[in-house]
């Protein structure tokens, strides 16, 4: 826990959180709190790798298809194969680009029953603002101290 970062967030709260008005418990939870778009604005990052289930679970099977020139049992078999990795790359952390498998999946995957969009929403995760900035869980006595050093 990096007290002087946190010190610095208390004191400035750039975010406009209001932590100067809450309690050490409740900073501590407006820190922790997943920013997902439920409360306030949202805060994500770009995901470099997600895992076979998730891929299963964000295609819909009638929006596989069958790219002009190639085989469909090819494409099951791609498919299949790539469900088998414990990780899948899917795109680089700065966002400058994606991947061949990333691409592939793209040419065998419609969107007619949502397949894209979900594979799309898979590319970032929602995060704390703790998280953010490098903190890890935030816990009351941590925010007591940090304003001890704001004084």
């Amino acid at each position: 826990m990096n007290i002087t970062t946190l010190a610095a967030e208390l004191g400035s709260d750039p975010s406009g959180y209001g932590y100067a008005g809450m309690t050490d418990a409740e900073a501590a939870a407006a820190l922790n709190l997943v920013r997902d778009g439920s409360v306030g604005a949202v805060i994500r990052v770009r995901r470099t790798d997600i895992s076979g289930q998730e891929l299963l679970e964000a295609i819909d099977l009638r929006d596989l298809t069958t790219p002009a020139g190639t085989v469909a049992a090819y494409n099951a078999a791609y498919l299949e194969s790539v469900l088998q990795q414990p990780r899948i790359a899917i795109g680089l952390p700065d966002g400058s680009g994606d991947n061949l498998i990333k691409d592939n999946l793209d040419l065998l995957v419609g969107n007619v029953n949502g397949s894209q969009t979900r594979l799309n929403g898979l590319r970032f995760r929602f995060i704390s603002r703790a998280e953010l900035l490098g903190l890890g869980v935030v816990q009351p006595g941590h925010v007591a101290e940090a304003r001890a050093l704001n004084g």
